[in-house]
């Protein structure tokens, strides 16, 4: 039986503007690399920031690892590793400096946080300043920053934005490795193609809901690609909504 990692139960958050989220209900397994697929404003980044307790559910039940994701928030965010939207880094720090911060937050190993600069690519810069990083270079960091102390959940918002092509394949093996060492994904993009060579499984969203949700396999037993099934079930729920 799957050992859930996170299950997401009728999650609804709405913002003043009244986009954001309704009813997602969401289960992640042990193991999984689960895509979130979808248009901008669709909901992916509010999905992540939820489960990274940076804003707080209006409805519904969000557990991780077993717990409930707010009232056991430390013990929970031990075991996760993000990257949401830009990367948080302190710009006057090397990048060094920052990974070795968040490598003590987490309690995790600092002789062995260097590893992951080399890893991505930034071990050259290790004592260069974040601020004079380019923007491809800030999310290496990031990525890195993420990785510190081998978390059993990572959660990554466009993880190759900005990257140029050797990034965006570095980025794909670093996920297939810890991924066959046991890491759980959680990975947003707008770009079908990216998800499709990482997840086996995705979710696709519009508007606020999930729109459709299959095993990689089966999507691709079934469609051309993965963009011609996010397509469809685009079509499909916009059609409904009309």
């Amino acid at each position: 039986m799957a050992t859930e990692t996170v299950r997401m139960d009728a999650v609804k958050k709405l913002y003043k503007n009244k986009r954001g989220i309704r009813n997602i209900t969401l289960d992640v397994n042990k193991g999984d690399v689960l895509g979130l697929l979808g248009p901008n404003g669709s909901g992916k980044t509010t999905i992540m920031k939820l489960l990274c307790g940076l804003i707080k559910k209006d409805a519904g039940e969000v557990k991780m690892f077993g717990l409930d994701a707010e009232e056991s928030f430390e013990r929970v965010m031990r075991k996760v590793g993000s990257l949401i939207e830009a990367p948080a880094i302190y710009k006057k720090l090397s990048a060094i400096d920052n990974l070795m911060l968040t490598a003590r937050m987490r309690g995790a190993d600092e002789k062995r946080a260097m590893q992951y600069l080399e890893r991505v690519g930034l071990l050259q810069y290790a004592n260069e300043r974040a601020e004079r990083f380019s923007l491809g270079m800030k999310q290496r960091l990031g990525l890195s920053m993420a990785l510190v102390g081998e978390p059993e959940l990572v959660i990554l918002d466009e993880p190759v934005n900005g990257l140029d092509i050797e990034g965006v394949v570095g980025v794909r093996e670093i996920i297939e490795e810890l991924n066959k060492k046991g890491t759980t994904f959680i990975i947003s993009s707008h770009i079908a193609s990216e998800l499709e060579k990482v997840c086996n499984r995705v979710a696709v969203l519009y508007d606020g809901e999930i729109a459709a949700e299959n095993e990689m396999s089966d999507i691709e037993r079934r469609y051309p690609s993965l963009e011609e099934y996010f397509l469809e079930n685009i079509r499909k729920r916009r059609g409904a909504l009309l």
